[in-house]
C-alpha cells in the first residue's frame, strides 16, 4: 500500500466513525454492545486531528487527502460540540 492510499484510509476512519456515532446516538437501540460501539466510534472520531496531521505528512499535495482532512477536523469539532452542548443542557 502506497503512502497516498494509506493516508486516504486514515482520513476516512473518523468520518465513518462520526456518522456511526450520530446514527447510534439518535436511534432507539439500547444495550451494552451498542454503548461499546458508540464509545469506540467517539474515540475514532476524536482521532481526526492526529489523522489529519499524519495524512498531510504522508500525502503532501493530494487533493482528496486535503478534503478528507478538513472533514476530519469538522468531525472532531462536531463531537466536542455535541458533548459540550450536552453538558450545558443537562448539567442544569
Amino acid at each position: 500500500m502506497n503512502k497516498k492510499s494509506l493516508a486516504t484510509v486514515l482520513e476516512i476512519i473518523p468520518v465513518i466513525a462520526t456518522a456511526a456515532f450520530f446514527t447510534i446516538t439518535y436511534s432507539s437501540i439500547n444495550g451494552a454492545a451498542v454503548n461499546t460501539i458508540n464509545t469506540a466510534a467517539v474515540i475514532a472520531a476524536l482521532l481526526g486531528l492526529p489523522f489529519f496531521i499524519i495524512g498531510r505528512i504522508l500525502a503532501k499535495e493530494s487533493k482528496p487527502v486535503l478534503i478528507l482532512g478538513i472533514l476530519d477536523i469538522l468531525c472532531t469539532v462536531s463531537i466536542i460540540a455535541f458533548y459540550t452542548l450536552a453538558i450545558f443542557l443537562f448539567g442544569q
